[in-house]
């Protein structure tokens, strides 16, 4: 039997009702020739439903290890020249693989494409961020590649090295840096994908997620004076304010929710993350209070493109 043309990998921890969905979402695919492994990484729920979904479609259950082991072994139990990811409470649109299929050009490492914002009932709220960024951008902080819209060639995943097991925040976005260095991706206008926003996935651990995504741009820094490109350092350094600011703001919308719920030692946490993490961006926001005289406004958009850290789970 030939090997499908594309590879999917589902990592899956008590994934819930939206999983079914997901799967489904990859059945209705108009191009059909493709293998998907849901990666069950230590779940409570009974998956043993899955197989029985579709018949490309196969479950393997491993010990929890996190969702970096779990993507890379279904990375390496899979055999599709292409390998695509998509995330258990995402969905695709039909023509997605046959779109990014036709697409993928010998020399392309891997492609990405636009998406849509829906709810927890699956309902749009939004166009998605993200366009057509290459490595220097991404390191400039337009980090605007969503993991379930990306189709990458095998070949260039185990060159860049898979996902790294040891983080468990901004593994995307590492891995999506490190594949950009192999060569620049191709980015697909078309909506291809639905990234569901719901409470669950809401991540409320932004220090940490700044601190790692600081860490990674540290290892590339590193890379770039070790070959002598200014360019990339230049990039980190541009990309390193970039992310401060955006997580500054962070900071201050929780200290904003923790003043408005009485909690004082959450609020003067904020705050002091605020200040270490951008001077500028707690000047902004100051100087916003005093023009509009409400601490509790909306705040306003940050950066243009990707906050760093909003499609990791």
């Amino acid at each position: 039997m030939s090997s499908p043309s594309v590879s999917i990998i589902v990592p899956a921890r008590d994934p819930g009702a939206y999983l079914r969905e997901a799967i489904d979402s990859v059945s209705a695919q108009t191009h059909d020739d493709w293998e998907l492994v849901v990666v069950d990484d230590g779940s409570s729920e009974d998956l043993s439903w899955v197989p029985s979904s579709d018949r490309r479609v196969r479950l393997l259950r491993t010990t929890p290890q996190g969702v970096s082991s779990a993507r890379n072994l279904g990375i390496a139990e899979t055999t599709g020249e292409l390998v695509a990811f998509l995330d258990a409470d995402d969905r695709w649109h039909p023509r997605k693989l046959e779109r990014q299929v036709a697409a993928m050009e010998p020399g392309v490492p891997f492609s990405y494409t636009a998406f849509d914002l829906v709810n927890a009932a699956g309902e749009r709220t939004g166009p998605g961020y993200g366009g057509a960024v290459g490595y220097l951008d991404m390191l400039r902080g337009n980090l605007g590649i969503l993991q379930s819209s990306v189709v990458a060639r095998r070949e260039a995943l185990y060159r860049c090295g898979l996902y790294d097991p040891l983080l468990t925040l901004q593994e995307d976005l590492d891995l999506f840096l490190r594949l950009a260095r192999t060569g620049d991706g191709l980015y697909l206008e078309s909506v291809e994908v639905d990234y569901r926003q719901h409470e669950s996935n809401a991540s409320t651990a932004y220090w940490e997620a700044m601190h790692a995504l600081l860490d990674i741009y540290r290892v590339h820094e590193a890379a770039a004076r070790r070959s002598g490109d200014g360019a990339a350092i230049a990039a980190v350094h541009e990309g390193r304010r970039a992310v401060r600011y955006t997580y500054g703001w962070k900071a201050i919308d929780s200290a904003r929710s923790a003043l408005h719920d009485h909690r004082g030692r959450d609020t003067t946490v904020a705050l002091v993350r605020a200040i270490s993490a951008s001077p500028r961006a707690v000047a902004v926001s100051a100087r916003r209070l005093l023009i509009d005289r409400s601490p509790f406004s909306a705040s306003r958009a940050r950066t243009p493109g990707r906050t760093p850290d909003t499609p990791s789970r």
